[in-house]
């Protein structure tokens, strides 16, 4: 773990010229003016004399705005139970002007101030404070604090830090959580840069109500905060400066050094310090530095790896981090709401993570999944990588409320079914909670949720109630008997609530388009690219595509188009859920963060969509649209109301057979080709807000009380942030059997066994889409 190894620096630390000798002075502030230059007003009295001192060390090289943003939050602090001294470190500031406003707080008595006539790093600097500490009268034998100076601390987070360090014999050091701290991370505060209802006063106080004087045992402290007892200075001695130079890994080897000396390292659970973080020597030297550092620590401490694999696999802080997020949910006067849905990825996956990002700092969410075992449910907390508490249901229904109960939920946005206990739906429905219902696709119809029959193909003429090898009564009736009692039901085009009216007379839902609409705002105008002569069209596939999707289509007029001599060439950027041969140029499977990229590195001319069902939006025709590129589609659901009136857009009414697909696809190839580009225009009508504004209007918060979850409560169904292994050995079972039919013998023998039954041995090894 690199990160734990390594030692949060400020920012702009540089190194130092070696063989250097380097000289340092001190300044001293008055002492009528502060009591040895820590902030604290000399006091007659008594009581307060005795307390114990701590020494907060402040080492500074760069960031004027972090620096003394960190000092104010420092003597906002007004502790009660020690005496606070403050100590700055500037380590040969570049900055003139920070240099200038410290000295000018050290002269007025805000600070006792070192400073160095030439840049030593960080473990140095530390080292020098160590020593005037050590020296200084009425500071020798203080416990010290390390706060690196683009941190910001919250009132009473030094009286806790010390609370802390006197709760247990033998505490060597000790470290509050942070959103950035390596092992003592909060993911749940990792969007604190952009989120004001993050800031440290907010979550440090949430602390304190969720996780009063708890603490967790570390395998090290992290150094970006470190409280460091007296006793543990004295028999550890300093940062080794010779084995560590300028820096990183320094830390790790003094808490090692103290752990083999008998001390603990503790997680305070009740403290939340904010800390920016920054990488100090720039990207490459950093990278070797660390490295450098690993590889020194783990000759040292051959142990120290497989412990801190160990206590990353108990993960022992994850109850209190969660107790941590439920709490400023709770105490926040922003809505809540638990959003429901299944674990097969896809469109549904993205919308919520999607709707999630897009109400950052307008709302909370939690999210609820069936789990990875039947009868299971899994609940998120976070973004990108949340905490997750797992529940047996229905033996640990009680508890789950209790949790969705102690983040002060208001509303339950129901987005999927597919998955769930049974169960899960009477025992949500006791949390007594307006709901809203998206429906994605048209599983409430009969379970099927592309109402395609055995052929993968959609039939308007057929009833869609019908049951086939997709049909789940059980997951329909469930979801309708959520449409008749929710407060909305959405869907993200009209086109797709009118396929649901008809087979559903008594359904109506709104549609609201997805928030990547409103995020993005007005499409491009189409302006395609110049086709040259004798150079083939490149006509691109996007996405995983399935039967519904059009792979066959894509695959067999990919053959037909080679047979017949056409200029064309077929590009698939992502996956197929058969084998597409020669004549498709795939260029494998992409990350969403880097499609655009990847399209602009593709240069197709035009964007094709052979799809077989009404699909309701289409993430992948998002992309196109955003990329201003020709498309040609099949006129069913989201693909009639997206692109209806655009230019430079081909759309054929379904079904479509691969003959016409390829005329239709040359025809565009002649249009492209011609030399003169018309000036196209496309009236758009403008996306309506809904999910900043209309969406959350209902979503008010009610009354809340505080619920107390004990540790041992919440570490029973906590699942470790840091162990997130695939689900056994059954999607290492699929890939084989995925590369087995690429293979022309097996892949022939596969390719006859029945697509339903495909589909139920897919079914049996993942969760994930079928492609």
């Amino acid at each position: 773990m690199a990160s734990v190894c390594s030692c949060s620096l400020p920012r702009g630390w540089l190194p130092s010229q070696p063989g250097r000798v380097v000289e340092s002075r001190t300044r001293q502030v008055p002492m009528s003016v502060s009591e040895s230059g820590g902030g604290v007003p000399v006091s007659s009295n008594s009581s307060f004399s005795n307390l114990p001192v701590v020494v907060v060390v402040v080492p500074v090289y760069s960031g004027l705005e972090q620096t003394l943003a960190c000092l104010d939050s420092v003597f906002a602090d007004e502790p009660k139970r020690v005496r606070r001294r403050v100590l700055v470190v500037n380590d040969a500031s570049p900055d003139p002007d920070l240099a200038r406003a410290i000295r000018e707080q050290a002269t007025a008595g805000r600070f006792a101030l070192v400073e160095h006539q030439t840049n030593l790093g960080f473990p140095s600097a530390v080292n020098r404070a160590l020593d005037y500490v050590e020296h200084e009268p009425g500071w020798s034998g203080a416990d010290v604090v390390l706060l690196n100076a683009d941190t910001r601390v919250a009132a009473g987070w030094l009286d806790k830090l010390h609370g802390a360090s006197q709760s247990r014999p033998r505490v060597g050091t000790v470290t509050p959580f942070s959103n950035n701290a390596s092992i003592c991370s909060v993911p749940f505060a990792e969007g604190c840069e952009v989120d004001s209802s993050l800031d440290v006063g907010h979550l440090d106080a949430a602390a304190e109500r969720a996780n009063p004087g708890h603490v967790v045992e570390l395998p090290t402290g992290v150094g970006f905060c470190l409280y460091i007892r007296r006793e543990c200075l004295a028999a550890v001695g300093r940062f080794d400066v010779a084995a560590f130079g300028r820096g990183y890994g320094e830390e790790t080897d003094f808490c090692r050094r103290a752990y083999q000396a008998g001390f603990l390292h503790l997680l305070a659970c009740d403290t939340y310090v904010y800390h920016e973080g920054q990488v100090s020597f720039g990207a490459t030297e950093g990278d070797t530095r660390r490295l450098r550092a690993e590889a020194l620590i783990h000759r040292r401490y051959p142990d120290y790896p497989g412990g801190l694999l160990r206590w990353l696999r108990q993960d022992p802080a994850g109850p209190a981090r969660v107790a941590l997020a439920l709490e400023a949910m709770r105490g926040s006067s922003r809505p809540v709401i638990l959003m429901v849905t299944h674990r097969m990825g896809g469109g549904v996956e993205r919308h919520v993570q999607e709707l999630r990002y897009y109400l950052r700092g307008f709302a909370w969410v939690l999210v609820l999944r069936p789990g990875e075992k039947g009868g299971s449910v899994e609940l998120s907390i976070g973004s990108a990588q949340p905490e997750r508490l797992c529940f047996d249901l229905p033996v640990d229904g009680e508890p789950l409320l209790a949790v969705v109960h102690a983040a002060g939920t208001d509303r339950i946005h129901v987005h999927h079914g597919a998955g769930f206990p049974e169960t899960t739906w009477p025992l949500l429905n006791q949390l007594g909670l307006p709901h809203d219902l998206t429906l994605h696709d048209y599983a409430i119809v009969g379970g099927n949720p592309t109402l395609t029959t055995r052929a993968g193909r959609f039939d308007a003429t057929r009833d869609a109630r019908q049951a086939d090898d997709q049909s789940d009564p059980v997951l329909a009736f469930s979801l309708q008997a959520l449409a008749r009692s929710a407060e909305r039901c959405i869907v993200p085009c009209p086109e797709a609530g009118r396929v649901l009216n008809q087979a559903l007379p008594w359904l109506t839902a709104e549609a609201h388009a997805h928030p990547d609409r409103e995020a993005f705002g007005p499409y491009l105008v189409p302006h395609p690219p110049l086709l040259k002569e004798g150079e083939p069209m490149r006509v691109l596939c996007l996405g995983a595509l399935g039967r519904e999707k059009g792979a066959e289509t894509l695959r067999d007029a990919a053959r037909l188009a080679r047979r017949r001599g056409r200029p064309l060439e077929f590009v698939l950027l992502g996956s197929a859920h058969i084998p597409l041969g020669r004549e498709v140029k795939q260029l494998g499977r992409y990350q969403d963060k880097d499609l655009a990229g990847l399209l602009a590195n593709a240069r197709p001319h035009l964007a094709w969509f052979p799809v077989h069902w009404p699909e309701t939006w289409s993430y992948t025709l998002s992309a196109a649209l955003e990329a201003g590129l020709p498309v040609a589609a099949t006129d069913l659901g989201a693909f009639h109301d997206r692109l209806g009136a655009r230019p430079w857009t081909w759309l054929e009414a379904h079904p479509v057979s691969v003959e016409r697909w390829l005329e239709v696809l040359m025809a565009a190839r002649e249009r492209l080709a011609m030399a003169s580009r018309d000036g196209a225009v496309w009236s758009q009508k403008p996306a309506a807000a809904f999910y900043r504004e209309a969406y959350l209007s209902k979503a008010c918060r009610g009354e809340r009380v505080q619920s107390v979850l004990g540790q041992e409560r919440l570490c029973r169904f906590h699942c470790s942030y840091y162990s997130r292994g695939p689900e056994g050995r059954r999607p290492w079972l699929l890939a084989i059997a995925m590369r087995i039919r690429e293979w022309p013998v097996l892949g022939a023998i596969l390719a006859r066994i029945p697509y339903p039954v495909q589909r139920r041995l897919k079914r049996l090894l993942s969760r994930q889409p079928l492609h």
